[in-house]
């Protein structure tokens, strides 16, 4: 496969390889002006790296980081008290250890990697293009589209900013972080990583299959192993459209194609290992178990999905059928691709909307073709022709349309802003100073309970583990949630029950600043089982005495 990229590569001119690189260059650096944004304001506080959207999601991934910095082989769930198991994470761990090689923060390494691979992403999707499109200039119109383009979601956002508001009428190219290339690109290594090993398996499929070796299918194989490993909902996108395009090309040819079968279960019972690996971690780690069973990501109304791709999926409607019934194979396995996807994210599964990752490439690359047909049809009515000659009409059309293709995207740029102005991502330096006396003096077993907000932040800059934090990777949040926040900081009562409870839970610290001030009454200092080994002008620690 990498000798056939390399052949891709070179049959590009030099003005097509200038224009990679520089529409590359120009969407990467739009998605750190918001970071840059936000080291100038930080002043006196310290930017944790959340996002407007998914911003405790980070905070998951810079724990793991920062917990491979600290030595670690296998990361864990940071946030959750319930016995665990380590497990394996390489694409986190490989960053964490890149960052203590190196010395340079998790934060940092977080958005280089996200830089190198989006480049890496952006290249291998205009090779991928240039196979399908004959035409420079449509190849490039593919590229644009691919990099820049969003919905119409921000014609949606009339209510007020909620999950119950998002996921019934907020279109989902202004939440959903896989929603397209552009958020990807937005997010994080993750998703970037995630959707090149799709690419570069489905690129494969339909390029190399038929030709290569059984040892090339055993290569493929590792990559989705790879993939299973650090995204593994993406395996059941793999399995789902390999399947149904084998037995679509079956049924059409009418015949059995014994070697291409035998590489494609190759392929896919190598990807399939880490699911079984992560089956055992259910059964034997409860403190990953719980993540895995409240992981429960399912799809909002199907006109969300509609609205969230805009006008990318009107003209997908128009080049989804003659894709379909074409020769070209890219075209035919795209087609397969979008609508299987599309059938996936009501799959009775409770990661529904976790199997649209990667969805905007085939949708986009279809509109284009979409597009062409269109355009082709136009030509030949008289008022194409008049209309095609008023260069201001033409211009003004044009301009039009693309600001409905990038309006969701200006949207997400101008709320990072505003978050950053507010300073939502931020805790004060004495906040910072008590996470990091966690992490010189605790044990890396010890709990430590606080706010949740706090408690999602905690394990991103210590690498230890809280009681509390984010929504699912925390055993039985909402209980927790309820115990922490409605009853054990609320009051200053019952202090028998609340020492039981913090022995039967497995804390061992407590933090306590003005987020858990806020929560009620509860005042530490006037409580024999807690015993004060931590304070600054903000924060105070406590430790929970074991009789």
């Amino acid at each position: 496969m990498l000798t056939y990229l390399k052949q891709v590569l070179k049959s590009l001119s030099r003005k097509e390889k200038e224009f990679v690189f520089i529409v590359s260059f120009t969407v990467l650096l739009i998605t750190l002006i918001p970071l840059a944004f936000s080291w100038v304001r930080s002043s006196d506080d310290y930017f944790t790296g959340g996002t407007f959207i998914a911003a405790a999601d980070k905070m998951v991934y810079l724990s793991q980081i920062e917990e491979a910095r600290q030595g670690n082989a296998l990361v864990h769930n940071l946030y959750t008290s319930e016995p665990q198991i380590g497990y394996l994470s390489p694409l986190w761990t490989g960053l964490g250890w890149f960052s203590r090689a190196t010395k340079l923060s998790p934060l940092f390494t977080l958005h280089f990697f996200r830089i190198i691979f989006g480049f890496i992403f952006l290249y291998l999707l205009y090779l991928f293009i240039s196979q399908i499109f004959s035409s420079v200039k449509w190849r490039k119109i593919t590229f644009l589209a691919l990099s820049f383009s969003s919905g119409l979601g921000i014609f949606t956002v009339i209510r007020p900013w909620t999950a119950e508001n998002m996921y019934n009428y907020f279109g989902t190219d202004i939440w959903f972080s896989e929603g397209n290339t552009f958020l990807t690109l937005f997010h994080s290594p993750l998703f970037i990583l995630s959707q090149i090993c799709l690419l570069l398996i489905f690129w494969w499929t339909i390029a190399r299959l038929t030709s290569a070796k059984y040892t090339e299918a055993a290569a493929i194989g590792l990559i989705g192993g790879f993939l299973g490993f650090i995204h593994p909902y993406d395996i059941v996108i793999i399995f789902s459209v390999l399947l149904v395009w084998f037995a679509v090309k079956t049924v059409q040819k009418k015949e059995w194609f014994w070697p291409v079968f035998l590489k494609l279960i190759i392929v896919l019972f190598i990807s399939f290992l880490p699911i079984g690996y992560f089956f055992l971690l259910k059964y034997f780690s409860p403190g990953f178990a719980g993540w895995a069973i409240q992981n429960i990501t399912l799809s909002p109304r199907i006109y969300n999905y509609m609205i969230g791709y805009g006008l990318i999926f009107i003209l997908f409607l128009f080049g989804v059928y003659p894709a379909w019934k074409s020769r070209n194979r890219y075209f035919n396995f795209l087609a397969i691709w979008a609508i299987v996807s599309w059938l996936l994210l009501y799959a009775p599964l409770q990661s529904q909307r976790r199997l649209g990752n990667g969805l905007h490439m085939p949708m986009v690359i279809l509109a284009i073709f979409g597009l062409v047909v269109i355009l082709n049809k136009l030509k030949q009515l008289w008022l194409f022709k008049i209309v095609n000659k008023q260069y201001i009409i033409k211009t003004t059309a044009i301009l039009i349309l693309v600001f409905l293709a990038i309006s969701s995207n200006l949207f997400l740029i101008g709320a990072e802003f505003f978050y950053h102005a507010l300073k939502g991502f931020y805790i004060t330096q004495n906040e910072k100073e008590a996470i990091i006396w966690f992490k010189d003096n605790l044990k890396t077993t010890e709990v430590i309970l606080s706010k949740n907000t706090i408690g999602s932040i905690i394990p991103a800059i210590s690498g230890r583990y809280v009681y509390l934090g984010h929504g699912h990777q925390t055993n039985n949040w909402l209980i927790k949630k309820y115990d922490v926040e409605e009853w054990f900081f609320k009051d200053n009562q019952g202090d028998a029950l609340k020492y039981r409870w913090l022995l039967r839970e497995g804390i061992d610290y407590l933090y306590h600043g003005s987020r858990e001030m806020a929560l009620g009454n509860f005042n530490p200092d006037e409580k024999s089982y807690l015993e004060e080994v931590y304070k600054n002008q903000e924060v105070t620690i406590y430790r929970i005495k074991v009789k």
